[in-house]
């Protein structure tokens, strides 16, 4: 556990496959802190960027354990994806697109191609695309495989252990339910069509949208953990004048 200011934000927890490292990031209205945990030598490395000097606070979203690099925005041209070195904070761009901002990225379980979420300007509209992971340039656009359409909100991609398959979620039915489409291991292009894995239709019981509760997901070979908001209400009665 750790201790954060009353208007601090602590997001992002990550742990390396291996289970050796765990990773986090503060971040407050001026500054963002990311923290490197070394769970088997027990240290704690922290670096902190200004916010205010700085355009865009890079925040990863997955570490590989075998090339020791996030993925993450580029706190510059923020709608490019880049490969941050863990040891030197140095980052390479490697994934680019002339129509969407790429987030929310994953390495699929040899690290050799990434999942992320396409968000349209302006349009509450996303999509899911799969691209090769290089660290000689970006791919060309055409190499891009599309994994749902922009009809709907997709977001929230993220691997089978066998890298057969894209769990993610969608509204594309009114609800943010959870969806999964079967990918083929080699070539990584759809196999079938979008198959809903569980929806969450109740008012009680829902998957985050938006605002101070992101959502996370997480796939192991026999399970999916992911996070829920529950609402409830009361009926109240007072006397009547």
């Amino acid at each position: 556990m750790t201790a954060i200011g009353a208007n601090a934000i602590r997001t992002r927890a990550l742990i390396s496959s291996d289970g050796a490292k765990a990773f986090y990031s503060v971040i407050t209205d001026s500054t963002n802190t990311f923290h490197i945990l070394d769970l088997v030598k027990n240290t704690h490395q922290e670096r902190t960027t200004d916010r205010k000097r700085e355009k865009g606070v890079p925040v990863p979203s997955d570490y590989s354990a075998i090339r020791n690099k996030f993925l993450s925005n580029d706190p510059v041209n923020v709608a490019d994806l880049v490969a941050v070195d863990a040891t030197s904070y140095v980052p390479i761009t490697i994934l680019q697109h002339t129509k969407y901002h790429l987030i929310d990225a994953r390495f699929s379980p040899d690290e050799n191609w990434i999942v992320l979420m396409a968000g349209m300007v302006n349009s509450l509209s996303s999509r899911i695309f799969i691209a090769p992971y290089r660290e000689d340039g970006p791919p060309d656009e055409k190499e891009f495989i599309a994994i749902t359409d922009e009809s709907a909100m997709n977001r929230n991609a993220c691997w089978s252990p066998d890298g057969g398959m894209i769990y993610f979620t969608s509204d594309r039915d009114g609800y943010c339910c959870l969806w999964a489409q079967r990918v083929n291991i080699k070539s990584k292009k759809p196999v079938g069509d979008p198959m809903a894995i569980y929806h969450f239709h109740r008012a009680g019981l829902l998957m985050p949208r938006f605002g101070p509760e992101p959502l996370g997901i997480a796939v192991a070979h026999d399970k999916i953990v992911f996070n829920l908001r529950e609402s409830t209400g009361n009926i109240w009665m007072i006397p009547y004048p």
